[in-house]
């Protein structure tokens, strides 16, 4: 029998997520996106013009532009430069690995600690005897700094050991 007007072919949400190959939620966003629909609302079910949808989907699809590989090239090249320029500074010592500068710079306090806590037990007696504060002053201050000079010849030491080649302790 030949139809002399041709039936429109409409779909459901649920129907049209089926023939798409997507799901009914996918559906309910393309038709928040523009999607062409018979009638939508929440008395009623979505129906939507299946041609009409097909070809709405075909335009934005069209209207997307294709990922630049070129683009996406020139950012891969560019990471593996800078990768490539922190390698070669690593290796020419213009850098210093984090994990290393943090095990150096704890060695360097630790120096400096153990030189100013060993001066109470050095010079403590002889501190509760004196009662002149002048005095008391000029001890505490020759201490301080013999621990001081002595924390900054080890620390040199410590240095000369790290800085000669083949004897690198840092790593």
């Amino acid at each position: 029998r030949i139809m002399s007007k041709p039936r429109k072919a409409t779909a459901t949400r649920a129907e049209l997520a089926a023939l798409l190959g997507v799901t009914p939620c996918r559906v309910t966003k393309y038709v928040e996106a523009g999607l062409p629909c018979v009638n939508h609302g929440r008395a009623k079910p979505t129906t939507c013009d299946v041609g009409a949808c097909v070809q709405w989907l075909l335009g934005r699809r069209a209207a997307t532009p294709p990922p630049d590989i070129t683009e996406a090239r020139a950012r891969r090249m560019a990471a593996l430069a800078r990768l490539a320029e922190h390698e070669a500074s690593l290796r020419e010592g213009r850098v210093v690995d984090s994990a290393v500068a943090r095990k150096d710079a704890f060695e360097c306090h630790r120096i400096v600690r153990d030189a100013i806590l060993s001066v109470p037990s050095r010079i403590g007696a002889q501190l509760a005897a004196e009662s002149d504060a002048t005095k008391v002053h000029v001890l505490l201050d020759g201490e301080l700094r013999l621990a001081l000079t002595a924390a900054a010849e080890k620390l040199i030491q410590v240095g000369d050991s790290l800085d000669r080649p083949g004897k690198d302790k840092r790593k």
